[in-house]
């Protein structure tokens, strides 16, 4: 097959265009996209470059949620110090996630289109009642994932990016396999957030079809007063969860409730955002 056609628009309007060509695919990092092109998974006929674009990087924020662009890359998160003010999990996940040359190429928007079920953004998103924004629509985060890998985003239609909603406190944690598993995800990780209202979400990747809310160790959190303790014993069901050649489901389903309560411990070790 020929190399496909490399288009870099300048601004977003001229990318949205260019995406409206037959079989065009749009680049950010290329950390997701570029191995499967070159494995032959997935093809392209035109490669539209969109993470140099003004219009998708940066972090902004209101009163009540930040906005993260698509374009955004974890060390931009880990980056920027009003992060690790107001949500300092999240800072802490972006600036653990894989290796040097993955924070710096990866993008949030690329993570969210691929929907590996063992991202952590997703995770994130779920648990930081997030609103994922395209050129066209919005969706919640917990309407994002149609299994693994799948997602309802559309030929030509790209992600703009996230808006999160800052919690009371958030805790973020992993559980990781050894250094020769040559995989750069964790076998389990949570995030873990109580909101202003003071109810409990907990978002854990490594299901089976992808991220997920874990509503039982939520309920546990609510009727303990977030106490980690409460988790004790408990993990998601092993029959969501995904298996490989690390860990099958019912182990992975053990670390993923083992993360919980680390992500809890954790949020509870952070101190609130000032005036919440």
């Amino acid at each position: 097959m020929a190399a496909p056609d490399h288009l870099r628009p300048s601004t977003l309007p001229e990318a949205l265009e260019a995406l409206k060509r037959p079989g065009a695919r749009a680049l950010a990092g290329g950390q997701a996209l570029l191995p499967l092109l070159l494995d032959g998974s997935e093809q392209a006929r035109s490669l539209v470059e969109i993470g140099h674009l003004a219009e998708l990087r940066g972090l902004d924020r209101d009163e009540e949620a930040f906005f993260v662009g698509a374009g955004t890359r974890p060390v931009d998160v880990a980056d920027t110090p009003v992060v690790w003010t107001l949500l300092p999990a999240f800072a802490e996940m972006a600036g653990a996630m894989g290796d040097p040359q993955f924070r710096n190429r990866a993008t949030l928007g690329g993570a969210l289109a691929e929907n590996h079920p063992s991202s952590c953004w997703l995770a994130a998103a779920l648990a930081l009642e997030a609103r994922i924004q395209t050129d066209r629509r919005e969706f919640l985060a917990e309407e994002w994932t149609l299994g693994a890998f799948e997602t309802p985003l559309e030929p030509g239609e790209a992600l703009v990016g996230l808006r999160l909603r800052i919690p009371r406190r958030a805790g973020w944690a992993r559980i990781r396999a050894g250094s020769g598993s040559g995989s750069p995800f964790p076998l389990a990780s949570v995030f873990a957030v109580e909101t202003r209202e003071g109810a409990a979400r907990l978002g854990v990747a490594g299901g089976r079809d992808g991220a997920f809310r874990w509503r039982a160790g939520e309920a546990a959190l609510e009727e303990s007063g977030f106490a980690p303790d409460s988790l004790a014993g408990l993990a998601p069901r092993s029959d969501g969860m995904s298996a490989d050649e690390r860990a099958d489901a019912a182990h992975r389903a053990l670390l993923a409730g083992r993360a919980a309560a680390l992500a809890v411990a954790r949020a509870l070790e952070i101190r609130s955002a000032p005036g919440l």
